[in-house]
């Protein structure tokens, strides 16, 4: 099956479509959480709060950082670290993505939704009902509150809040 590359911006439906797969079936959901899982790793592992990573123009903003803030390199680096430590079923799926200078469209989507869900542009995403950047919102029902409390969705900690 050929695979129809998706750009970094492109929906978590797109992302899927482009790959083949059917957005609601366990299979799906059982690599696209193996593959979100191998990203959150190498971020936290390679990118997180690395001001020496970002452009130059970014070196004093705060955390958490952007995935357009972070270099080329950088960026590109955490891509093949990925990829190196990756495991099947993702690593099957990465290496029909991938290009002789170490891009690899599927792992950098996965990477840029990872920066994305934890620069705080999501709050705006998710009030607009357009929340791509983490597939377990609409999925986790908010828990019960006591009167007078409300719940609200810490993605942070991908879970609900009181």
């Amino acid at each position: 099956m050929a695979l129809v590359m998706r750009v970094k911006s492109a929906s978590k439906n797109e992302f899927l479509s482009g790959l083949g797969l059917t957005p609601d079936h366990p299979a799906t959901n059982n690599l696209y959480a193996a593959m979100k899982a191998e990203a959150i790793e190498a971020f936290n592992s390679r990118l997180r709060g690395q001001r020496s990573l970002l452009r130059p123009q970014f070196k004093n903003s705060p955390p958490p950082f952007a995935a357009n803030q972070f270099t080329d390199e950088a960026f590109k680096g955490c891509v093949r670290v990925i990829w190196m430590n990756s495991r099947n079923p993702t690593r099957e799926w990465y290496d029909r993505a991938g290009t002789p200078g170490g891009d690899n469209w599927i792992i950098a989507w996965m990477l840029y939704h990872i920066c994305r869900y934890r620069d705080g542009r999501n709050q705006r995403a998710q009030s607009l009902r357009d929340f791509h950047d983490d597939d377990d919102l609409d999925d986790a029902p908010a828990p019960p509150t006591a009167p007078g409390t409300t719940a609200y969705y810490d993605p942070a900690r991908n879970n609900y809040q009181t």
